[in-house]
């Protein structure tokens, strides 16, 4: 699904979907004090990745298989890093369902998550057991870079990146592994991302 949105000023993105990607777009823009960053736990840096994390999410579709499910179940994998940050918007709305979060200690219980939230420093970890075990369709991973120089790589198990930019926060996608996934991402999203597998487009 396509979603387009051509405003010519502020006042036009004031709905539906438009609204959303406006919101994003701020979001996107948002700049981060050195402070805030230094405490890379603070609740202030966790609550601005949180709030990525839900509006990535209103811009993604899931494989029908999910449509039944009562809430948007975000996962976090092994760690819960985001802590009270990620508070702000459990209970909040995706596609008519209620965000709830818990936390997984391995890729066998993923079997009702939507999202897959991997830290920098459990990454290694997952990506052991990815590659005995990848999950089944529908799953998004997400991993948090924000803390390390080490990404514009196209990791096998992991669809969407947070990374630093400066002091604001950016994300990658290895679209072909989405697909893959049978996941859909809103093409106004795409393009605020860096696509890791740009020729395969």
């Amino acid at each position: 699904m396509i979603f387009r949105c051509y405003p010519s000023s502020l006042l036009s993105v004031l709905g539906g979907r438009c609204f959303q990607l406006g919101k994003l777009l701020i979001l996107l823009g948002l700049i981060m004090s050195p402070s805030a960053w230094a405490d890379n736990n603070g609740d202030k840096v966790n609550k601005v990745k949180a709030a990525f994390i839900y509006n990535i999410a209103k811009f993604v579709r899931w494989p029908d298989a999910y449509q039944n499910q009562d809430h948007l179940q975000i996962c976090f994998y092994r760690t819960d890093f985001l802590g009270k940050g990620f508070d702000s918007i459990v209970g909040r709305d995706v596609h008519g369902k209620s965000v709830v979060k818990t936390t997984v200690q391995d890729l066998t219980q993923v079997d009702a998550c939507s999202i897959l939230l991997i830290s920098n420093f459990e990454l290694p970890h997952y990506l052991n057991e990815y590659a005995d075990s990848p999950p089944a369709i529908g799953l998004l991973t997400v991993a948090d870079l924000t803390a390390s120089t080490n990404h514009g790589e196209n990791r096998s198990g992991v669809l969407l990146s947070l990374i630093r930019r400066g002091s604001s926060i950016g994300f990658e996608v290895s679209l072909l592994q989405v697909r893959e996934r049978q996941l859909q991402m809103s093409s106004q999203l795409l393009k605020l991302a860096n696509i890791l597998d740009k020729e395969k487009r």
